[in-house]
């Protein structure tokens, strides 16, 4: 029975099998202290279900093989292949590993990985388990969000490597397209049919024949993968919940999707170039319509500002004090040369003589004014 991974089991230890789940069994049972791990999911997957050791560590070419067809039903030539490629490219000359050998940087584990950071500087092994921001990354290139396809995958791809300033070596990129090959063909399963209604049996051989032809095929794989099974593969390092392989995976076919995914992504790229090219060539017209621009600018500001200098020299300017022309002077007015202004200071007569005091000034204001005469009741005047 495997052990759901929303519970949390009491730690134990994991040899080449777990006293949780049982002997002999492929429940899944998440690693425990103390247990290698490696940053393939599929090999990770395969250890926490039993395929492989528990603790991930003695693992021998015939084992790795061995779990390879059982759990993933690969054919005998493509768990060869993974099995000695792997081990020759690690430098492996014991006759074991563990599974965190596989971390050690550039020679299975490479930079540009899908769902996993680079290695530190200075870091002999990269990290062992995926980055949610990048799992999520990844997933999202899903175009309809509910199948990732090849063409999805080489989306993801090329946009990965794009930020990188050199490309990837010949090796290491053919082992990024043909793992995510892999995943491709795995987890394709096709819907499953409805169950047929219940026929009475065939009455002769020829009947039974002629039912099975009759029959309705078998339901064509998916297209790609379901979103949510990669992600529980990739996050949580287990097989999904009633999956099973469905066909032997062949190393041709293997071959033929990475060559698919590896078509897409020159397709894409050659795109992003031609892409990249008409932008260059969009903003150096830009360009150049803003440099043309500016000098029209400048040209119409140059010529303004000399039909303004010409402006300015022809105004005539009067000098102050300067005689008018003689045909504008009557002749007989005087002019400047004959007459003199002569200024002089008022006598003391012109001007009205000052009152006195101010009783005496009010007296005089009153006098000059005309008030009408008031009787009141008795008589008296005011």
């Amino acid at each position: 029975m495997s052990v759901p991974v929303s519970v949390s089991v009491p730690e134990h230890a994991h040899a080449h099998h777990c006293p949780i789940t049982g002997h002999g069994t492929h429940a899944y049972c998440p690693p425990q202290k103390g247990d290698s791990r490696s940053p393939c999911p599929a090999l990770n997957a395969l250890a926490n279900h039993g395929y492989l050791p528990r603790d991930g560590k003695c693992v021998t070419p015939a084992a790795l093989t061995h779990a390879l067809r059982a759990g993933y039903r690969l054919s005998a030539p493509l768990a060869w292949v993974l099995t000695r490629g792997g081990f020759f490219l690690l430098g492996q000359r014991r006759a074991h590993i563990c599974l965190a050998d596989l971390a050690r940087h550039n020679c299975i584990e490479h930079d540009a990985s899908l769902v996993h950071p680079d290695v530190a500087h200075r870091d002999e092994y990269a990290p062992l388990h995926p980055a949610p921001h990048m799992l999520d990354a990844f997933l999202a290139h899903a175009a309809d969000g509910a199948l990732m396809t090849p063409a999805d995958v080489a989306r993801a791809r090329v946009a990965r490597e794009a930020s990188y300033a050199r490309p990837m070596d010949a090796l290491h990129a053919e082992i990024a397209r043909g793992e995510m090959a892999i995943v491709l063909l795995l987890f394709n399963n096709p819907p499953p049919a409805p169950s047929p209604a219940p026929a009475p049996p065939p009455r002769s051989l020829l009947a039974a024949l002629k039912r099975t032809k009759d029959a309705e095929p078998a339901p064509l794989p998916l297209p790609g993968v379901p979103v949510e099974m990669l992600r529980t593969w990739m996050h949580e390092e287990r097989l999904p919940n009633g999956w099973a392989p469905y066909h032997q995976l062949s190393l041709t076919r293997v071959v033929q999707t990475s060559r698919a995914i590896r078509a897409a992504m020159r397709a894409l790229q050659r795109r992003r170039a031609k892409l990249e090219v008409a932008r260059e060539i969009a903003q150096a017209d830009a360009l150049e319509i803003v440099t043309a621009a500016q000098a029209e600018l400048g040209l119409l500001e140059e010529r303004e500002r000399e039909r303004e200098e010409e402006e300015e020299g022809e105004v005539v300017e009067l000098e102050v004090g300067a005689s008018p022309p003689e045909s504008l002077v009557p002749p007989d007015s005087p002019t400047t040369s004959d007459a003199s202004v002569e200024l002089r200071t008022p006598t003391a007569p012109e001007f009205p003589p000052a009152p006195a005091d101010r009783k005496s000034r009010t007296a005089e204001w009153l006098s000059d004014i005309d008030v009408p005469r008031i009787v009141v009741a008795d008589g008296a005047d005011l």
